[in-house]
């Protein structure tokens, strides 16, 4: 008998005949395991998360806690992950990130075997991490973030519009507010699925795009696809961290450009020590880590430019590069002093690796969004030009002229377009 011994962790249906043999051949000492039984699948996370070595977790396919996060916290602390099916697997177990599928009449050498294919003994140093685990960067992924009031998921919209174009596969708005408002701001009906609807579709499998496009909302007007958001905030703990990151990386498959519309909220266990915390800010800390550029939204003013300092701040410290966020001050008010003043106030707060800010003047399209009209080339243009070459895209073509009703255009000086300082 090998003098190594692994460390086992179990979680089954009540009365699994597979479950009480592999505990009575630790018991006999047919195999060199120390194998723990566990009740459900919170006790098997906080064995996982005490700080003892773990070789692998064994779990029932039929199990209904058994899903892409329960084994994502297994692999993210090194043990391997065995699924014990009983005929044929339910799910796509591989996609879901399991080491193995075993069948429910294995044997003692089967199961020797198989943790000596994918686990290590207790005492040896544990595999790295799963690289899948923390968040994915495929695709072209923007994530769109600023305080509440502030006009981020305007801005959110305005570049799916302008980002649509630059791909035959389009792209998709997401909300991953607390709760989400873009349904609200689009007239969506109440009964569409969305956001909820994907990340569920992704804990216990993949989706298609079929799949993928029967959760989403066209917005015929502006040419993009929305994924409706949160209608209340007690829902957020149906999301688990792992199913999000799996559902931005299919999104991400699916469409040319994702724009998620986050919260301005990245603090994590790391920073608090709260892990339900951590949870409840897992949207925008996987749209974060996935996304190319952050585009962070600020109001004008001493308080705009404060909360823009501390949001990039935040973001730098989170792991963002500098030169991946792009600083966006909204409804700066007309006027020769406001912009240089707004400029050099936003510029001040900035790391010097931060591109420099757009400006956006205070120019309402509350109308816009009622009536559910495109939004304006003065407002697309410009923001997709900065964001474009930040995914590889070239620049959008110019918008086909508009016709301009008798009595709509002012006086307006070259201060009060959208500018970049």
């Amino acid at each position: 008998m090998s003098a190594e011994r692994y460390v086992v962790l179990g979680l089954a249906r009540p009365r699994s005949p597979w479950f009480a043999r592999v505990s009575r051949w630790s018991t006999a000492g047919s195999l060199p395991v120390d194998f723990v039984k566990c009740v459900s699948p919170e006790e098997l996370e906080a064995r996982l998360g005490s700080g003892r070595a773990v070789s692998a977790v064994m779990v029932d396919d039929g199990l209904f806690g058994a899903d892409r996060d329960l084994l994502g916290v297994a692999r993210g602390q090194g043990a391997a992950t065995v699924v014990v099916s009983a005929g044929s697997p339910r799910r796509d177990w591989a996609t879901l990130g399991a080491s193995v599928v075993l069948s429910e009449d294995f044997d003692h050498q089967r199961l020797a075997e198989v943790l000596r294919q994918h686990a290590r003994p207790v005492g040896q140093s544990g595999p790295d991490p799963d690289p899948s685990v923390g968040g994915s960067a495929s695709g072209r992924v923007v994530a769109v973030c600023g305080p509440g009031g502030t006009g981020a998921s305007t801005v959110a919209a305005v570049l799916a519009q302008g980002l649509a174009r630059s791909g035959s596969a389009g792209s998709v708005l997401v909300d991953m507010g607390v709760p989400g408002e873009q349904a609200m701001l689009h007239g969506a009906s109440d009964d569409v699925p969305g956001l909820l609807h994907l990340v569920e579709g992704h804990r216990r499998g993949a989706l298609d795009r079929a799949a993928v496009l029967s959760h989403l909302w066209w917005v015929e007007e502006r040419g993009y696809h929305l994924a409706t958001g949160l209608r209340r905030s007690r829902s957020w703990p149906a999301l688990r961290p792992r199913a999000v990151e799996a559902t931005i990386e299919t999104l991400a498959q699916t469409f040319a450009v994702v724009v998620c519309d986050v919260e301005a909220e990245l603090d994590g266990e790391r920073e608090t020590g709260s892990v339900e915390l951590e949870e409840r800010h897992a949207m925008s800390r996987a749209a974060v880590l996935s996304a190319v550029a952050v585009v962070v939204v600020a109001g004008p003013g001493m308080k705009g430019a404060h909360s823009l300092g501390r949001v990039v701040a935040e973001l730098v410290d989170f792991g963002v590069e500098p030169d991946r966020i792009l600083a966006v001050v909204n409804r700066v008010p007309r006027g020769r002093r406001s912009w240089p003043e707004t400029r050099a106030a936003a510029r001040s707060l900035l790391p010097a690796a931060v591109p420099s800010p757009v400006l956006v003047p205070d120019r309402g399209l509350e109308q816009v969004w009622r009536d559910g009209r495109r939004f304006p080339a003065w407002l697309a243009d410009p923001l997709c030009e900065r964001v474009g070459p930040m995914l590889g895209a070239s620049p959008p073509s110019p918008a086909a002229p508009v016709p301009i009703r008798p009595g709509t255009v002012g006086a307006v000086s070259a201060a009060d377009g959208v500018a970049a300082g």
